[in-house]
C-alpha cells in the first residue's frame, strides 16, 4: 500500500512538476509580448480618434450594403437563407462561447493571485510547503478538482473547434451555391 502510495505520489509530482512548466512557459512569452508591445512607441490621442472613426465609417458601410443586399434579394427566391440562418446561428453560439472562456480565463487568474497570496501568507506562519497529512490530502483533492475542471474545458474547446469546422464547411458551401447560382442567373 505504502509503495502504492508512493507511486502515486511522484506521477502526481511529475504531472504537476510538467503542467507547471508549461504554464510558466505560457506566462514567459506573455510577458515577451509584453515587453515588445511597452517597447513599441506610444499611439497618440489623435491617431486613436482617427481609428475610431474610420472604424465607425466602416460600420456604417457595411451596414449599408447588408441593407442594400436585403432589399435586393427577395426572401422567397433566396434559396440559400436556410444557409445564412444557420451559420449565423453558428456564428452567435461561437461568439457565446469565447466570451464565457474570456471570463473564466479571467476567473483563473484572479483564483491564481488569490492562491500565490494565500502561499505567501502561509508561508509567513508556518513555513514553506506542505505539513501533514490533511494538507497533503487537501492538495491532492484540489489538484484532482483542477483536473477535472481542466478536462471539461478541453471538451468545450474541441467542441468549440467542430463548431469552427461546421461554419467553415457551412461558409464554402453557400459560396460554391452563390457562384452557381450567380452563373445560372446570367
Amino acid at each position: 500500500m505504502l509503495q502504492g502510495l508512493r507511486s502515486e505520489v511522484k506521477k502526481n509530482r511529475d504531472l504537476c512538476n510538467e503542467r507547471l512548466g508549461l504554464e510558466i512557459m505560457e506566462k514567459r512569452k506573455k510577458y515577451e509580448q509584453v515587453e515588445q508591445l511597452l517597447q513599441e512607441p506610444p499611439v497618440s490621442a489623435s491617431e486613436i480618434t482617427r481609428l475610431e472613426n474610420s472604424i465607425v465609417n466602416l460600420r456604417r458601410a457595411v451596414q449599408q450594403l447588408e441593407d442594400k443586399l436585403k432589399t435586393e434579394v427577395n426572401p422567397d427566391e433566396d434559396k440559400l437563407a436556410v444557409y445564412k440562418q444557420q451559420a449565423n446561428l453558428v456564428a452567435k453560439k461561437k461568439e457565446k462561447k469565447m466570451e464565457e472562456m474570456k471570463k473564466t480565463e479571467d476567473e483563473k487568474e484572479r483564483i491564481e493571485r488569490k492562491i500565490r497570496d494565500k502561499e505567501q501568507e502561509l508561508e509567513k506562519t508556518r513555513g514553506p510547503g506542505l505539513q501533514g497529512k490533511g494538507s497533503f490530502e487537501q492538495f491532492y483533492q484540489n489538484l484532482k478538482e483542477k483536473t477535472e475542471k481542466f478536462k471539461a474545458k478541453k471538451e468545450e474547446l474541441k467542441d468549440i473547434q467542430r463548431e469552427i469546422y461546421i461554419l467553415n464547411n457551412t461558409e464554402h458551401i453557400i459560396r460554391k451555391n452563390k457562384e452557381e447560382y450567380e452563373r445560372e442567373l446570367r
